[in-house]
């Protein structure tokens, strides 16, 4: 992408955002959102991946389809589009559909899996659902819009349409979270709720060197709390690990378990794989080990 298109997304909240904020995308957290907002100096830019650039290859193409489909025009707008309503939300559309009160969003999927519903509904993955109920709330102060098509090509040619209808109460929590959101975090510069382990490990990359924290009543707490549980946690594991042994012990060298009726539940099969020896990588080919090191650090949480 290019740096234009980077530094536009910090202005404001992108369609492809507003599951994110939400904190329904599968992709990323409200916090890696804050991140990109506000941490302009340190967030580095966003990387077209091999599932979007194929995606802007296909782009065309699929509303190709779609034209012909329907026997419509469609038109890409090139501009940023805003909503004067809601200045903080904006929009790239794939396409509007000439003369006609509609929107179209084309997805390129290498299958279609269980959250993807029937054809000509609004059951397709969450964060596309409300991506489009963005779009349509941006694009009213352009033209008043009764739906978003969302054209899918799936791999073998498996073709989809699917309709997102005006949402009134989808569209309301919309506005109201990623209002909540810009304002109250991205510019006030708070962090929003941290929802996902790596969120943390983000935030706080590197430890000051010799540097302490002194715990209060309530984090001591939740110390004594985190040890108590890890103690029922070993105690869990060290029994699962005494079943499966009864388990393998009575299989011998069988590879499947069987109850009385035949319905296997239990396997235990051979499986081969194949990684690299890094000992005799190292030791045989010194050189060609060095130059495929690759550095990294991280934090490392231990309980004492």
């Amino acid at each position: 992408m290019t740096n234009d298109f980077s530094q536009g997304r910090k202005s404001g909240i992108g369609g492809s955002e507003c599951a994110a904020v939400l904190g329904l995308s599968q992709w990323k957290t409200p916090l890696q959102v804050y991140l990109d907002k506000v941490e302009i100096d340190n967030v580095e830019d966003v990387e077209e991946s091999q599932v979007m650039r194929w995606g802007n290859i296909l782009e065309p193409v699929i509303i190709k389809q779609y034209e012909e489909m329907f026997n419509v025009k469609c038109d890409k707008p090139e501009e940023k589009l805003i909503n004067p309503k809601y200045p903080w939300m904006f929009a790239h559309i794939d396409s509007w559909v000439v003369d006609k009160p509609l929107i179209l969003e084309a997805k390129a999927t290498r299958f279609f899996d269980k959250n993807w519903g029937e054809q000509f509904t609004d059951n397709i993955p969450v964060q596309y659902l409300i991506q489009c109920a963005h779009y349509c709330i941006v694009c009213d102060h352009y033209k008043k819009i009764e739906r978003a098509d969302i054209a899918a090509l799936g791999s073998l040619g498996d073709f989809r349409i699917y309709h997102y209808f005006r949402n009134k109460e989808l569209e309301e929590m919309i506005i109201d979270k990623t209002n909540k959101f810009w304002h109250e975090n991205v510019l006030k510069q708070i962090l929003p709720s941290i929802t996902a382990s790596d969120d943390i490990s983000k935030l706080y990359k590197i430890a000051k060197n010799n540097s302490i924290a002194i715990a209060n009543n309530e984090i001591s707490g939740k110390y004594y709390k985190l040890l108590r549980l890890k103690k029922c946690l070993e105690k869990v594991d060290s029994e699962k690990s005494k079943l499966e042994n009864e388990l393998k012990n009575f299989m011998q060298d069988n590879e499947a378990l069987v109850d009385v009726d035949g319905t296997e539940f239990v396997t235990w099969k051979n499986q081969e794989s194949k990684r690299i020896d890094s000992q005799h990588l190292k030791h045989s080919y010194p050189q060609i080990y060095s130059s495929v090191l690759k550095a990294s650090s991280s934090r490392v949480f231990r309980v004492k």
